[in-house]
């Protein structure tokens, strides 16, 4: 008994001893270290997460606003061509009452009117769908909001939008209503701002070109007018071939101008 006591209590000290040999500061370094990197690589993938989330938040409202403004210069060429087209109306309107005015003029200026005429009314009824387009997308938003869309809407005739395309460039109105909540969604919702964006850059730029042309032409038409006023009320056959002429270059003129009402920006 007394050696299985000793033997037991042999063991037991070598036991404490290799406890008491075991660096416990090092295996509590050893941990927290290991720890705390675990707390940082959690740390920094949260970071990195959120870092991704402002950067998308960023990147929209970015976009959002260069659409805005992209939107603001084309919409403010559009009013600008309608304006030009209703007094390109007022133009065709004097010419044809001067030409009217002559007595004995030639039937085939008759024949042009028509086609004049044809060409105004077809801007008058586009300017007639606008409005009932106008009052409908105004029904449908309860008399509130949409005021770019509204805008837009209204010119869809005027200008020579399509439906599509009205559709197209309204959907920004949706970015501000609706919130997205994830960011594939962000991304995608960027990836149509961006589309709508170089759009609407494209319809400026021939919104630039058909502004311009519709200006040049009544300015020329109007030049040829005022040349043309000492004919008015007369007879056509006490003409000279250069008045004769200048009559011609007007009724052409006005024919061209009238032309452009049916130019679309699709």
């Amino acid at each position: 008994m007394k050696k299985d006591k000793k033997w037991t209590n042999q063991l037991l000290g070598l036991a404490k001893k290799s406890v008491e040999s075991i660096d416990k500061d090092a295996i509590k370094k050893g941990v927290t270290e290991k720890a705390n990197k675990a707390k940082d690589a959690a740390v920094n993938a949260k970071n990195e997460i959120s870092e991704k989330i402002t950067e998308l938040d960023r990147k929209l409202e970015q976009r959002t606003v260069a659409y805005n403004d992209a939107f603001t210069l084309m919409n403010d060429k559009g009013v600008k061509l309608f304006v030009e087209r209703n007094r390109a109306v007022d133009t065709i309107v004097f010419t044809e009452a001067l030409i009217n005015s002559i007595a004995n003029h030639p039937a085939s200026f008759d024949t042009d009117f028509e086609a004049i005429k044809a060409d105004r009314k077809a801007f008058s009824d586009s300017c007639e769908f606008a409005n009932r387009e106008l009052e409908n997308a105004r029904k449908a938003a309860g008399g509130s909001g949409m005021a770019a869309g509204n805008a837009l809407l209204a010119m869809a005739g005027p200008i020579g939008w399509t439906i599509a395309g009205a559709t197209l460039l309204t959907s920004i109105i949706l970015y501000s209503k609706n919130k997205v909540q994830l960011n594939k969604e962000k991304a995608a919702r960027i990836a149509d701002i961006e589309r709508n964006t170089e759009s609407v850059k494209e319809i400026d730029e021939k919104l630039k070109v058909l502004l311009k042309n519709t200006h040049d032409i009544r300015e020329g038409v109007n030049a040829a007018y005022q040349n043309c006023m000492p004919c008015y009320g007369k007879n056509y056959a006490g003409f000279s071939s250069e008045q004769k002429m200048m009559l011609g270059n007007l009724v052409n003129e006005t024919k061209a101008l009238s032309a452009l009402f049916r130019k679309t920006i699709a």
